[in-house]
């Protein structure tokens, strides 16, 4: 067995950073590395653990079936049912058994700005991605790259991560590390009994042959982009588009596709979430089709760029995966009023984990409410009484 359990240093990195031990560059250089990860999609709505593994497992050593995964999973899970479907042991010691000599540990984070450095790290210094838990530890994602201000050859400011979601046709998803802070949050279970409650947690590994990493030591100088970096005060005549179009050419990303693109109709989404502000998905469309989505978080009197993505294997025309026409239509076909009033809703649930997969809710005068979505493992559209929180973590 490879696996070792982790020892908290994450106080000691936050010390290092409090204690002025940071010292900004007189220049710097922004820089994003990408590890060349293979994309797969999750097969089911509980095989979130088994779509990261087989992602992480196929970039170092060949690929092997999610339903291998989840067995082998299963029978390694340290607190399994009915807290997780992937607790971070199992899928720690899953990683470890089909990697050689790739030594794994679940990590206890009691810092974000912590937790974020020491996956930095090992995408910049040892080119090995990690698995997060988000939405509270409900949903498994890796990351899988890091956009950076780079000095003198070191990591100076971390700027966001990239992440292979496996919940719907989600792959190199940027994500601007002020809007992670809403994503990557502690670990919440409903029955809040787990041991890895309160903690920020990762998966995280090393080569048996180079050592256990020193993250105490490598964080120093390192800090995280500041909140207001890519924050634009709101004005009735701001421009969400070009705002965000600026965003990603500062940092360099999405350049291909932004090129010769223009930008499309914002959709609107509210959420639900108590971690997350509402945003608009801004799409930039050239040929006819979706080149690239742009998030954008409104934050009171101030917009702030969130994160960007593009459709990994799909073309298509549509910002969100069910139109308002698709959906008033089943509704209508299943005996409800198609008039009621309609927006577009997000919140981390059995239904969607994905801020890219947002649903429909309609609403009655007398306050009565339902929502139409699309779901993604049975390609079905699906009418529900209310959104329901996920009994399951992981």
């Amino acid at each position: 067995m490879k696996r070792k359990r982790f020892s908290e240093i994450g106080v000691l990195i936050l010390t290092l950073i409090l204690a002025g031990l940071v010292a900004a560059p007189v220049t710097a250089t922004e820089t994003t590395k990408l590890l060349p990860v293979p994309y797969y999609e999750q097969e089911t709505n509980y095989y979130c653990g088994p779509g990261v593994s087989q992602m992480w497992i196929d970039y170092h050593d060949g690929y092997v079936s999610q339903d291998t995964l989840y067995s082998y999973i299963q029978s390694h899970n340290q607190e399994g049912a009915p807290l997780w479907c992937t607790d971070p042991y199992g899928l720690a010691c899953c990683i470890a058994n089909y990697v050689d000599n790739l030594v794994t540990e679940d990590h206890k984070w009691s810092f974000f700005d912590a937790a974020n450095i020491g996956v930095a790290i090992d995408l910049v210094n040892r080119d090995i991605p990690s698995a997060v838990l988000i939405n509270s530890g409900a949903h498994w994602v890796l990351v899988k790259g890091v956009s950076y201000d780079e000095s003198a050859g070191r990591v100076n400011e971390v700027n966001g991560l990239w992440v292979h979601d496996p919940w719907q046709n989600d792959a190199n998803h940027y994500y601007s590390i002020d809007d992670w802070d809403s994503v990557y949050t502690r670990v919440e279970t409903p029955s809040q009994s787990s041991s890895w409650d309160n903690y920020w947690v990762t998966v995280q590994g090393y080569w048996e042959s180079k050592g256990a990493p020193d993250y105490v030591a490598a964080a120093r100088n390192i800090t995280l982009m500041s909140d207001e970096k890519d924050d634009i005060l709101l004005t009735k005549d701001i421009d969400l588009a070009a705002f965000a179009q600026d965003q990603m050419n500062k940092l360099g990303i999405f350049q291909d596709e932004l090129a010769g693109a223009v930008p499309g109709k914002p959709v609107f989404i509210h959420s639900l979430d108590k971690n997350r502000h509402d945003y608009y998905l801004i799409p930039f469309e050239k040929e006819g089709y979706i080149s690239v989505i742009a998030q954008v978080s409104i934050k009171g009197n101030t917009a702030d760029f969130s994160s960007a993505y593009s459709y990994y294997s799909t073309k298509t025309q549509d910002v969100i995966r069910l139109t308002l026409e698709e959906a008033r239509m089943v509704l209508s076909t299943n005996g409800y009023n198609e008039n009621w009033n309609a927006q577009l809703v997000w919140k981390p649930c059995e239904q969607t984990q994905s801020l890219t997969c947002p649903l429909w809710e309609f609403s009655s005068d007398d306050g009565k409410s339902i929502y139409v979505g699309y779901n993604p493992f049975d390609e079905k559209i699906h009418i529900y009484d209310e959104l329901t929180e996920k009994t399951l973590s992981g």
